[in-house]
């Protein structure tokens, strides 16, 4: 894998890479974004794909998020539960403390593995084009790689560098919703094509 390529290639086209941060902002539109960044996996070449297909965008970006959610159901159906049947019937603040933070743990891991394993399941769907290979095994055989971590970890180095990059200059610029709004949607392009370019060169 080359690092030092997928960390660049976000910005081997200005033009693609203003697209897809516009598109990223606008709820629903955003399926456009994510179906493009399943392409980048697809093709992980040294410069960003072109704009085209539209409709097959559309419906990949779709399932993107049918993934993304069904891999959130977990961690938030155990909150839910649990929150609310246990720590609100617990008569001692002590004892509803200690629930409260053993809960939260678990809560915590379950809610990273999900996030963890959620890449995976939306390359098992990409390169089959078929849902329900996002739930297969190899989701699971995947995210054990070594590769597969050290693509992770460097995703997440650079989601919070680029974040406190971005975050240091809406702060500057008067902080406005609509500037933090775009940062966001910046921070988080560049990183999932990062991410999804250093995962497609493993398969």
């Amino acid at each position: 894998m080359n690092y030092i390529n997928a960390a660049k290639r976000p910005f081997t086209s200005l033009k693609r890479l203003c697209l897809g941060i516009l598109l990223n902002i606008i709820p629903l539109i955003n399926f456009f974004t994510c179906g493009y960044i399943i392409e980048c996996a697809l093709s992980p070449k040294k410069e960003l794909p072109e704009w085209k297909n539209w409709g097959s965008l559309f419906i990949k970006g779709f399932y993107w998020t049918v993934i993304n959610i069904s891999y959130s159901i977990i961690p938030i159906a155990f909150m839910l539960l649990s929150f609310g049947t246990k720590i609100f019937n617990e008569q001692n603040l002590a004892s509803a403390i200690k629930t409260n933070l053993e809960l939260g743990i678990t809560a915590g891991l379950i809610a990273g593995i999900s996030l963890y394993l959620t890449p995976s399941a939306i390359l098992s769907f990409a390169y089959s084009g078929k849902l329900r290979n996002a739930f297969k095994s190899e989701v699971f055989s995947r995210a054990i790689t070594m590769q597969y971590l050290k693509s992770i970890i460097t995703a997440s180095i650079i989601f919070i560098a680029s974040s406190i990059v971005l975050g240091i200059i809406v702060s500057l610029t008067g902080g406005n919703a609509g500037a933090k709004l775009v940062s966001i949607a910046v921070s988080s392009f560049i990183t999932e094509v990062t991410l999804f370019t250093l995962l497609g060169e493993q398969r």
